[in-house]
């Protein structure tokens, strides 16, 4: 049952290379003939590997994982970390380790033998729920699991007609419970997010595509980090292109202004359809694709870690289709912002995008909007550049233009003067600001010209790294610019000048080197962590597991006092030695005098149960524990016991029958 449970386990987290070998190690102990002789000195040394791993799978997840989820990654491990001591236990004379090795306030008390089989149990369960495989199968194989673990423990006393109608009454109740857990969770973290959205404001904290706090109006310095959030790598052949002009990549849009504030107005998610099996993502209809060539369709693949849940994706203007992308839904709103819901961990996804598509709805009343407080500002700029009767080409030129010669980027922040909004002072007073102030502005501008506008936040994709071959994106790279609507299409305007990059880069630390190296070394250990769990790279693991079994190996042959000795030496070849044992005459005697040891109930817990339930006089317990040792030596040594302790265990258990009679028994 153990070995199923450890299947269970590797089937539910996908770690199904760790959790094969495991169990096949596991269930060959009851078909080989050999067991070592561990005392707790070596099953210590056994918990030095066990600390390898609990270190190995720690950096792994620190460093692959950057969200809060990072948490429910470690529990999926669990079992790798400890199933160490389960095989010494296994391949063990004993079939118990003392527990006081894992705690050092207890090493100066008196051996404590736990038999690690039910812990590792509930903890394959435990480590098998962090999988969050959203669906039925988890709480079927849980309850069908926990039912055959109970079973084999069940009282005889009831039923099992009885006993069946109980369990299965209780899986009941535990799965409606689960679904009152689930949508009270949902509910918790709707409010959450809401709560959050209203705390953290700036766009490098919270992403919302119904409404978006710019930083707008701020006061000091707006810092963002050098922190690698993915990585971008294109086709040889667009190389060439991406190193002379930055990428844009969308994350959210929005469509109206009010405040500092954008929101997107009656943001509306529906779903896309999955093109192959729930990896491949189709995003332009057949309708939308009319003649296209290879050269009009761009490919890039994008690095990143997706935290679980609902995630925003990072997209070039003009996504027709994301491969290589698993998740169970993927949806867009009607402005191009597109979300999926993916379990936790690295993801390459692979994006194919044209100039000549877009996601984006038609334009609406509000792409046209100005908030009041903004239209005299607006109207004085129009007028300064001579704006009305232009084309929208020369309009674009002009603006660009203006952007670019009167205003500089700058990250500290100044308050309004002169009772102006924050913007209207951002135009016609200091005129400098980051890319929501350059992208605000000119979508208000714009505006006033006729030309619908829409505000964009994402990621500018320009350093290019040789060392890697691909494009790295830090969290200052976020950026915002507009999408204005020209010929029956939306097209990318960025005003924001072109300077901004190399004030970023100037402003970064000496020590990014270090940091971007460190960066690396665990973007390529999370892809080799995912392709072993994948399957592409199965034989990394075998070559990874062969060293690690040479040093267990290794651990038990140089030690003098661990010998390997056959279990079944001196023994015939009969699974049923020992049955011959009088203490089975004791159980018969109580058995009689209505006092049962259930079938699966070890001889030891019985006895601590017939202590505390005063059943049977101290003295006749005393004298039974050693003859329950006696006869455990008998049942279970490999070595058997002597000729002198065979012939103590049967005076012992003539004398102990002898003395027990009727009037021992306490009447509760």
């Amino acid at each position: 049952m153990l070995g199923i449970t450890i299947m269970f386990w590797g089937w539910q987290t996908g770690l199904w290379f760790f959790a094969l070998p495991m169990a096949l190690v596991y269930e060959a102990s009851y078909f080989l003939r050999w067991r070592w002789t561990l005392s707790t000195k070596e099953f210590m040394e056994i918990g030095k590997l066990a600390g390898l791993l609990l270190v190995g799978v720690l950096l792994y997840i620190i460093t692959a994982n950057r969200s809060v989820y990072w948490i429910f990654e470690f529990f999926t491990w669990l079992p790798v970390i400890f199933f160490p001591f389960l095989a010494g236990q296994a391949y063990a004379v004993s079939d118990r380790i003392d527990i006081r090795m894992f705690f050092y306030f207890l090493r100066k008390h008196q051996p404590i033998a736990v038999n690690l089989t039910y812990p590792f149990f509930a903890l394959c369960l435990i480590s098998a729920s962090a999988g969050n495989l959203r669906g039925i199968a988890f709480y079927l194989g849980m309850f069908l699991l926990c039912t055959a673990a109970l079973w084999l423990r069940r009282s005889s006393r009831f039923s099992p007609l009885v006993w069946i109608s109980l369990m299965l009454l209780a899986g009941s109740i535990g799965f409606l419970g689960h679904l009152a857990l689930y949508r009270l969770h949902r509910v918790v973290q709707h409010k959450t997010m809401e709560f959050l959205s209203e705390l953290y404001h700036h766009h490098h904290h919270y992403d919302d595509p119904t409404e978006r706090t710019t930083a707008i109006g701020d006061i000091g310095s707006v810092k963002l980090t050098n922190k690698i959030l993915f990585r971008v790598q294109p086709e040889p052949e667009e190389l060439p292109t991406l190193l002379r002009e930055s990428l844009l990549l969308r994350r959210v849009s929005y469509n109206k202004y009010q405040a500092g504030t954008w929101v997107g107005v009656n943001s509306e998610f529906t779903p896309i359809p999955s093109t192959s099996g729930t990896t491949n993502w189709a995003l332009a209809t057949k309708t939308d694709d009319i003649s296209k060539t290879s050269q009009d369709i761009a490919t890039v693949t994008i690095s990143t870690n997706l935290p679980q849940g609902h995630s925003f994706l990072n997209l070039p203007q003009g996504t027709r289709q994301i491969s290589q992308l698993p998740g169970d839904a993927m949806e867009k709103n009607q402005y191009g912002t597109v979300k999926v819901e993916v379990q936790p961990g690295l993801v390459s996804y692979q994006v194919q995008y044209s100039q000549d598509f877009a996601l984006d709805s038609k334009p609406t009343k509000e792409d046209l909007q100005i908030p009041p407080q903004e239209k005299a500002a607006i109207d004085t700029i129009v007028a300064q550049l001579n704006l009305q009767d232009k084309s929208p080409a020369e309009i674009l030129q002009k603006v660009t233009n203006f952007f670019n010669t009167e205003f500089t980027y700058s990250l500290d922040l100044a308050p309004p003067e002169n009772n102006r909004t924050v913007l209207a002072a951002f135009l016609l007073d200091h005129r400098y600001g980051h890319c929501e102030y350059f992208a605000t502005a000119t979508a208000l501008l714009l505006r006033d010209l006729g030309i619908p506008t829409r505000y964009v936040i994402g990621y500018s994709v320009h350093e290019y790294s040789p060392w890697e071959n691909q494009f790295i994106v830090r969290s200052r790279n976020s950026h915002a610019w507009t999408l204005v609507y020209l010929n029956d299409a939306w097209r990318e305007f960025d005003t924001t000048p072109s300077s901004w990059i190399a004030m970023e880069d100037a402003n970064s630390s000496q020590l990014v080197f270090l940091q971007d190296l460190f960066s690396w070394a665990s973007f390529k250990l999370a892809v080799l962590i995912s392709q072993i769990k994948s399957g592409e790279a199965a034989y990394l693991y075998w070559l990874l597991m062969f060293p690690l079994g040479f040093i267990l190996l290794r651990q038990f042959k140089i030690r003098q006092g661990i010998k390997r000795i056959d279990r079944l030496k001196d023994r015939t070849e009969d699974l049923r030695w020992g049955i011959d044992s009088e203490i089975y005459l004791i159980e018969t005697a109580l058995k009689e005098s209505e006092i049962i040891r259930h079938p699966n109930e070890t001889w030891h817990d019985w006895l601590i149960q017939l202590e505390q339930d005063n059943q049977i006089s101290p003295d006749l317990i005393n004298d039974l524990q050693v003859i329950v040792q006696l006869h455990y030596r008998y049942r279970f040594d490999p070595l058997g016991i002597n000729e002198f302790e065979r012939n103590q265990l049967q005076s012992m258990t003539q004398s102990w029958l002898t003395r027990y009679t009727k009037p021992n028994i306490s009447l509760k």
